[in-house]
């Protein structure tokens, strides 16, 4: 009882100083949190958004859904069944919608507006990259969003929509500043080791800056026809050249890879048919680590909930230390092949398309110590390689799409590819009354804050440049 009073006198005490001399004694910085900083130093902004690039945006809330409708994966039960048959809703994408706005592209507003203040063209440079990508990956899945009126504050609330052909434009302009940018020769800052990508090297940087300029050329080619290959063809001879290039991120056994945790919590998605099927049919190695099961592999029918014998995605997508892939040299060099063969420079699309796929081949099967123990010239002796080498007189646009698309399994570059070129050939998947969907839909938190500006849409409607 003592204490208790003692207790009750201390809050009254403590009610009347308020009361009386608030403004003479509280700290006006007691509810800054020290561990959430409202102001953080550009070498620290630079990680956190990496970090958020590779694990929501890529590595698994747009990599899931796109890759269950590319049947690289079937839903198998509880929600995936649902998107696997073509169920996907505003809510569904909220936290993806979330992280790239809220999180990432603010983020990278920061980044600028700091160097600009402090002369550090070269982490102006970099943000200016990630940005680009932020905003071709969204508008790549979305359509129409908002750019040109985001990121004020309390000043604009209900930003309105820029178009895409707007926002390619907005991409294009942000990587041929990011090149000057990080060709600068003075910068008061510079990203160093805090660079999960490329570690500081402004070389790296620039090569992915030309790289994804060639990838948003080349999506424009129903819109800009043989312009947009000549594009990605320029663009493309400054960019990488060879895997030490990718732009990626490696999880680990402490900080697991996102389908990892996935699978650990969730298991709903089986390898599908479709693919699995695929690899073996052209007694693809890869298939080893792209399927739990290897070469004994098993693939669901997309749209079923086939589970039982049904292979699950393997280590390369989904191991604890899984790598994200954001750009790859292999995409880079598919790029080149397609823009080749339709420019009629078809040998030099063959050089290309095979480099691509041995790339890839050396990507998902490295030949170290640690992995696997070849020759990388044995390749060319192996099955595969005799079934995808057709020859100049043989290749065509299915023929290297095919092989892009096997390559590019886990990304979500695959869905636009397929938009544009029709390659793969899907059939729909079991169980659905729709097609496989063109877009996502809009979040549920932009239809519920942003009303007015929001494009009505459907999943059938085709983004801007698909039309």
């Amino acid at each position: 009882m003592k204490n208790i009073t003692k207790i009750a006198l201390g809050f009254i005490l403590i009610s009347v100083i308020s009361l009386t001399s608030c403004k003479k004694w509280i700290d006006t910085d007691i509810n800054v949190d020290p561990n959430n900083p409202i102001d953080v130093p550009i070498s620290l902004l630079l990680p956190s958004i990496q970090a958020e690039m590779a694990y929501t945006m890529m590595g698994n809330d747009a990599v899931r859904p796109t890759n269950m409708w590319l049947q690289y994966f079937n839903g198998a039960s509880r929600q995936s069944l649902t998107q696997g048959r073509y169920v996907y809703k505003s809510t569904d994408v909220n936290n993806l919608w979330g992280a790239a706005y809220q999180s990432n592209l603010m983020d990278l507003k920061q980044m600028i507006d700091k160097a600009d203040a402090n002369n550090s063209p070269h982490y102006a440079g970099v943000a200016k990259v990630l940005t680009a990508w932020d905003l071709g990956f969204l508008t790549d899945l979305f359509g129409d969003i908002p750019y040109s009126e985001a990121f004020q504050g309390n000043d604009q609330l209900a930003p309105a929509y820029d178009s895409q052909e707007a926002i390619y434009t907005t991409i294009q302009s942000l990587l041929d500043a990011a090149i000057t940018d990080l060709a600068a020769d003075e910068s008061l800052e510079s990203p160093g080791d805090e660079d999960i990508f490329y570690g500081g090297n402004l070389g790296s940087w620039t090569k992915l800056a030309w790289s994804l300029k060639a990838r948003y050329a080349l999506n424009l080619s129903a819109v800009n026809g043989n312009q947009a290959y000549t594009d990605a063809l320029t663009y493309a001879a400054n960019g990488f050249t060879s895997n030490a290039d990718n732009m990626m991120f490696t999880f680990n056994s402490s900080q697991k890879s996102p389908l990892s945790q996935f699978m650990d919590q969730r298991g709903d998605i089986t390898m599908a048919s479709t693919f699995i099927d695929m690899l073996i049919s052209d007694a693809d190695n890869r298939i080893l680590e792209y399927s739990a099961d290897g070469s004994a592999s098993v693939g669901g029918e997309p749209g079923t909930n086939q589970e039982e014998g049904i292979s699950a995605p393997g280590d390369f997508v989904a191991a604890d230390d899984a790598t994200v892939y954001l750009m790859t040299y292999h995409e880079l060099k598919f790029i080149e092949a397609e823009a080749n063969f339709e420019l009629g420079n078809v040998s030099d699309a063959d050089t290309a398309y095979l480099d691509g796929a041995i790339a890839s081949v050396l990507l998902v099967l490295p030949n170290d110590a640690d992995h696997y123990n070849y020759d990388p010239a044995d390749i060319l002796t192996w099955g595969w390689y005799g079934t995808i080498n057709v020859g100049d007189g043989n290749l065509d646009l299915e023929t290297i799409m095919k092989q892009k698309y096997i390559a590019n399994f886990g990304t979500v570059q695959s869905y636009s590819d397929w938009r544009r070129t029709g390659f793969p050939t899907l059939s729909a998947a079991a169980n659905t009354t729709t097609d496989i969907p063109r877009r996502f839909p809009y979040p549920q938190d932009e239809l519920d804050y942003n009303t007015a500006n929001v494009p009505s849409v459907t999943l059938s409607d085709n983004v801007w440049w698909n039309q």
